[in-house]
């Protein structure tokens, strides 16, 4: 860039001067061609005398000279101003860029062996050092890490460049200050070359990053730190975009899928999962979208070869701009829960009925007061133990007890005295 300047001042200098004494020379000749010519034709037609003609031949040679002298310094003072001029604005211009070049951005030159050359003074107020300091010394080791195998660094740069002298070459390198500070900076390197095409030194152009670096790094740790927490989930995460493509699955969904990652992005559901269950879930996700808002559902799913229930949560997910990129879900395995309400629902029928059972035995009973039979709800009179056997669940063994077999079978009791 420097030298590319340089010869854009070179050539208007060279616009600048060339003219002059070609111009000069032109116009003196010009003129003394036609005084030459034209003074003798006339003196001729009007002086005859010789000794006369030699006078004013004398006369009209001072004459010339002191005209052409008259006329060159004209010409020479005039360009003289021009000149003066243009070397005014070509100082003023090169002061200019001089000011671009020290203080726009880091500008540093190397020769082919790595060696600073050149250290401008925004590289200098950069990275702490005094031009001493640098100039001369290798790039790699002083700002850049000598440790540093990227391939980003000035020896790797160099050979490339060697290899293809017409690429520049991007790159990113976490250089060091002199004070120990560690600083990004991305770097543009473009090779100068000589009048045959060779390499002669290398121009580095660095652009502080730090910045940005230190931001991508924050904003990939916050990533890192949200998808632990969704793999660590105990429900299933997933992201579809609004062609029904997974965008993203979380380990948990992983799992209970028995796909891979790579198995699920890119894919949608009637890829991985049977008909109905892609159905079911693609118009929830339609619905979702339809309606800007979450929506709530049961959805059934496989897992391990049984279907499975799921409450599942889906909404809409928005970009910056507001619009509607996506859809999210999250669907937790609620099957166990359901087998739970259902053997909670049984028990609860049969302790109902039990407990209805239990309280007819215990209402207002007719029973008969001599032979003790009861009348059901249907009118019929029945014996006690008949209608305790078919309103609870008790049943009956028969027996006699002493006082009746007594007083029915008296000869096999002995009398008492």
């Amino acid at each position: 860039m420097k030298s590319a300047m340089k010869n854009h001042f070179r050539a208007v200098r060279l616009l600048e001067l060339t003219p002059v004494p070609f111009r000069i020379v032109v116009v003196y000749l010009s003129a003394s061609a036609l005084w030459i010519f034209f003074s003798d034709k006339i003196l001729g037609y009007f002086v005859t005398d010789t000794t006369v003609l030699t006078d004013l031949s004398i006369v009209k040679g001072w004459l010339f000279v002191g005209l052409t002298s008259l006329m060159l310094y004209v010409l020479i003072y005039r360009n003289a101003s021009r000149m003066t001029h243009a070397e005014t604005e070509a100082r003023r211009a090169e002061a200019k860029y001089r000011q671009v070049v020290d203080t726009a951005n880091i500008i540093i030159k190397t020769d082919l062996t790595g060696c600073i050359t050149l250290f401008n003074q925004y590289a200098r107020e950069f990275f702490g050092y005094g031009r001493e300091e640098v100039l001369g010394k290798r790039m790699a080791g002083t700002i850049v890490p000598a440790t540093d195998d990227s391939g980003s660094r000035p020896p790797e740069i160099i050979l490339k460049m060697r290899e293809n002298p017409k690429q520049s070459l991007n790159s990113e390198t976490e250089c060091i200050k002199k004070n120990g500070a560690r600083a990004w900076i991305a770097w543009t390197n473009k090779p100068i070359l000589d009048p045959y095409g060779r390499v002669t030194e290398i121009l580095c152009i660095g652009t502080d990053v730090t910045q940005r670096k230190l931001a991508e790094e924050a904003l990939h740790e916050s990533e890192h730190r949200f998808q632990d927490i969704l793999n660590r989930a105990p429900s299933v995460v997933y992201v579809k975009d609004l062609q029904g493509r997974y965008t993203f699955a979380n380990y948990h969904f992983e799992r209970l899928s028995g796909f891979r990652s790579e198995e699920i992005l890119g894919r949608t559901d009637f890829d991985l999962f049977p008909p109905e269950v892609a159905r079911q879930s693609n118009q929830n996700d339609r619905k979702a979208l339809k309606m800007q808002s979450p929506l709530e559902i049961e959805e059934i799913g496989p897992v391990g070869g049984d279907m499975h229930t799921f409450i599942s949560a889906k909404f809409p997910l928005h970009n910056a701009r507001g619009e509607t990129y996506a859809v999210c879900g999250i669907s937790t395995d609620i099957t166990p829960r359901k087998a739970a309400e259902a053997d909670r629902e049984r028990l609860i029928a049969e302790l109902q009925s039990a407990l209805s059972k239990v309280r007819l035995l215990s209402g207002f009973l007719p029973i008969c007061a001599s032979c003790k039979k009861i009348r059901d709800d249907k009118g019929y009179w029945r014996q006690i133990e008949a209608y305790i056997r078919d309103h609870s669940e008790a049943e009956f063994s028969h027996g006699i007890c002493p006082d009746c077999s007594e007083r029915l079978y008296p000869g096999l009791h002995p009398k008492k005295p």
